[in-house]
């Protein structure tokens, strides 16, 4: 089951994402909520996320954090220890002890508004 909002994480946009290259029947989008992420996934780009998909080291990744918080990283496995990790170098690589995640990044989605 796709997250649910709270405490400022990340916000559930749509469930009806099932068709977009072969994504399974619980695939969700949600918004990207901050820069821990930028340059590559921007602040409000848009995540498509596969809750069916088995993380693999190197994969982006909706995972829940050891305080219980929802974060979007990049996920890296090395010598038994789980680590996510931020793009943004101001931001800090998180140790998890029990991974969980809601879903593997398939597909991202940038709007740039060029004039207001």
């Amino acid at each position: 089951m796709p997250p649910k909002p709270a405490r400022g994480d990340h916000a559930l946009i749509s469930r009806e994402y099932r068709t977009i290259d072969g994504m399974s029947a619980r695939s969700f989008a949600v918004s990207v909520p901050d820069d821990t992420m930028a340059p590559e996934f921007p602040e409000g780009g848009v995540l498509y996320m596969d809750p069916d998909l088995e993380p693999r080291s190197g994969d982006y990744v909706l995972a829940v954090t050891d305080t219980g918080g929802v974060t979007f990283k990049r996920l890296i496995q090395d010598g038994g220890r789980t680590f996510l990790r931020p793009l943004n170098p101001v931001y800090t690589v998180q140790q998890v002890a029990d991974l969980k995640t809601y879903g593997v990044l398939r597909r991202l989605v940038v709007t740039r508004d060029f004039r207001r």
